[in-house]
């Protein structure tokens, strides 16, 4: 039994690590392609200096940089559960190992 868990605990545990890779690499190329996808007249006072503060101020983007904000904030919001679940997922085993041993 004690194998099985700990089998059952690293696949899940890996299962989060790669789904939180995954998003972050979503997240990294969405937030690379969101300044290309503004308005014309788009990159006004603050945005001249941090191009990447467009995800805030959503009436300066596109259709097409509004789709791409709303993917980077899906991929951050994967990637802070995967982060989650493979901290409950590790206290989980740590305590059930506790317990049981």
């Amino acid at each position: 039994m004690d194998q099985a868990l700990k089998a059952i605990t690293i696949i899940l545990f890996a299962g989060c690590w790669i789904v939180g890779v995954i998003s972050w690499f979503v997240a990294v190329i969405c937030m690379a392609r969101l300044p290309f996808n503004t308005k014309a007249g788009g990159s006004n006072g603050w945005l001249r200096y941090n191009p990447l503060n467009v995800v805030f101020n959503p009436d300066s983007l596109t259709d097409r940089g509004l789709i791409l904000r709303t993917r980077l904030w899906k991929a951050l919001l994967v990637f802070v559960g995967s982060i989650a679940a493979g901290g409950a997922i590790r206290i989980m085993a740590h305590l059930i190992t506790a317990i049981a041993f």
